[in-house]
């Protein structure tokens, strides 16, 4: 079924409809896919009320992309209210990077400001993955 919407309202809305169409359990589980969760959110977490303030205020580190995630929990746990809400962060497969790795060639002052997080992570996470399971590894260290 295509759907366009205006927002992730009428989308989640249009989600709901579909899923109530062919099944008449509840859905127990939303996962949502967060670009950002900063140096705070380095795991894959349940989302409450304070989680979703917090990643709220993550906004101004991914502007395009962190407001919208945050609607769409907000949409979600409105029309799924009795389901769980997962998030996944694509900034948390590099949260372990060493600090030479995260930290900018500036002024200390500077570097102590800013840091470098990696992205695409989950991606990251599902090729390396893929990766071991086809040369036969359990534990794959690459780059």
């Amino acid at each position: 079924q295509n759907l366009i919407s205006p927002t992730h309202e009428a989308a989640l809305s249009a989600v709901a409809k579909f899923t109530k169409s062919f099944t008449r359990n509840p859905v127990e589980c939303v996962g949502h896919r967060v670009v950002h969760g900063g140096s705070q959110f380095t795991k894959t977490c349940l989302v409450d009320s304070s989680t979703l303030r917090s990643l709220y205020s993550l906004s101004s580190l991914a502007p395009l992309h962190n407001p919208h995630n945050v609607a769409g929990i907000r949409a979600a746990r409105d029309h799924f209210p009795s389901a769980h809400q997962v998030a996944v962060f694509d900034t948390a497969f590099h949260s372990t990077i060493p600090d030479y790795a995260h930290t900018y060639p500036l002024p200390a002052e500077l570097a102590a400001k800013y840091r470098r997080y990696g992205f695409h992570g989950t991606s990251h996470k599902y090729v390396l993955g893929q990766a071991a399971k086809f040369l036969q590894k359990d534990n794959l260290n690459a780059i």
